[in-house]
């Protein structure tokens, strides 16, 4: 069965300046920021935000540089 949107309280967002667009929604913070990560490596001039409803937990403008630090195989996506 297919979970319903409220179920997906995560999701990745890409930050535009019409908008902005949905990339991934996830209803686990692994595989929700798993999916930030691979954002950032495949987007990487664009502000990327992982967030849970209203709130962002991870936002690519402030954790590139610790997220390349942390993961060197994000650089080769």
């Amino acid at each position: 069965m297919m979970p319903e949107w409220g179920e997906l309280s995560f999701k990745v967002v890409r930050l535009e300046s019409a908008g902005q667009e949905v990339l991934a929604r996830a209803g686990n913070i692994l595989v929700a920021r798993a999916a930030f990560d691979v954002s950032v490596a495949l987007y990487q001039t664009d502000k990327i935000e992982l967030r849970q409803g209203s709130r962002v937990i991870c936002s690519s403008k402030h954790d590139a540089n610790q997220l390349l630090q942390n993961k060197p195989w994000a650089t080769f996506l």
